[in-house]
This record gives C-alpha cells, sequence and structure tokens, in this order.
C-alpha cells in the first residue's frame, strides 16, 4: 500500500474583491514607505481592517486542520511593489508558523509565487520549470484577489516579471497562541 507522507498544506483563496484591492491600493498610496519594523496592518484602514480578518480566518482554517488548540496571530505584515525585471530571491520565514501574500495588483506575467519542494534534494521532485537552476518548487499564479498561506519553513521567491505595470502583494507573517 502506498502512502503519502511529508504533505504540506498551501491554502488558495481566490476571496478578493475589486472594492477591497482598490482600498488597499488606495491604503498603500497613501503610506508608500515600508519602514522596517512598521507593521501593515496596524495601519488604520478599512480595506486594512478586512484583509486583516481574511488573513485571520484563512490561517484559522489551515491551523484547525492539524492544531486545533492553536489560535493564530499576526506578528506583522508588509506591502510591497515590485516593478518589472525584478524578481524576489528565495528565502523564508523560519519564526512564524504561516506566512502568506494577498494580492491587490497582479497583472497577467507579472512573476507568479514559487514555493519550493522541501523535498528538493530527493530524485523523486523532478518538477522544476523556472529562472533558478535546480530548484524544485510549485508556482502559483499571482493574481488580483488571490491569498496564498504557507508554513513558514517553506523557502519561497518570485519569478521575474514579464510585464511593465507592478505587481503588488501585501506579505504577512503568523504566530500562534493557545486557545
Amino acid at each position: 500500500m502506498i502512502h503519502q507522507m511529508f504533505s504540506i498544506p498551501i491554502g488558495i483563496y481566490d476571496i478578493g474583491s475589486d472594492r477591497l484591492n482598490q482600498g488597499l491600493l488606495e491604503a498603500i498610496r497613501m503610506n508608500p514607505i515600508n519602514e522596517a519594523g512598521v507593521d501593515f496592518f496596524k495601519r488604520s484602514h478599512p480595506a486594512i481592517d478586512e484583509l486583516r480578518t481574511l488573513f485571520l480566518q484563512a490561517a484559522t482554517e489551515m491551523l484547525n486542520e492539524r492544531f486545533p488548540e492553536f489560535t493564530p496571530t499576526i506578528k506583522n505584515g508588509w506591502a510591497n511593489q515590485h516593478p518589472s525585471d525584478q524578481p524576489l530571491a528565495p528565502h523564508a520565514h523560519p519564526h512564524s508558523i504561516l506566512a502568506g501574500a494577498y494580492y491587490p495588483q497582479a497583472p497577467q506575467g507579472c512573476g507568479d509565487l514559487l514555493l519550493q519542494d522541501p523535498n528538493a534534494g530527493s530524485m523523486w521532485a523532478n518538477y522544476t520549470d523556472g529562472p533558478y537552476q535546480y530548484m524544485v518548487y510549485q508556482r502559483i499564479q499571482a493574481k488580483p484577489g488571490r491569498m496564498v498561506l504557507f508554513p513558514g519553513h517553506i523557502v519561497h521567491s518570485v519569478a521575474t516579471s514579464t510585464v511593465r505595470e507592478p505587481r503588488v502583494s501585501i506579505a504577512v507573517n503568523f504566530g500562534v497562541q493557545y486557545k
């Protein structure tokens, strides 16, 4: 009998609306500088409040599958604006149980999220299709209104954009507390 082991939960939610996306872009325009240590979710704006709620609902759903004794908390968040020809290098968020992104603006071809397979050293991992040679990953298309959550230890990056319009994302890190 064959058993799938070492599965990694990835949450992909197409939940956004034009109203939410426009509100988030407005909030980012109001405070365009993303200084280190400044938490996006501490800002006061109705769209940010709505996104915070959506992130926490999705994180709760993911965590309850495996860790029903925990409640997710948002540790921090920030806005990213990536122009064309600017990939994001592979990295992880090892001190967060979950990490994620929401895309209020993501034109077709703006650079997909690449989640590296944690079994990349294995000969079983053979679906590389991207710019980082010898990196094995799953490609998740960035599109407006899409939220993606994944365990913080997963190495991830963003492919180079092939369009002129910038990709705008809001990233988040989650911690937990006991219920």
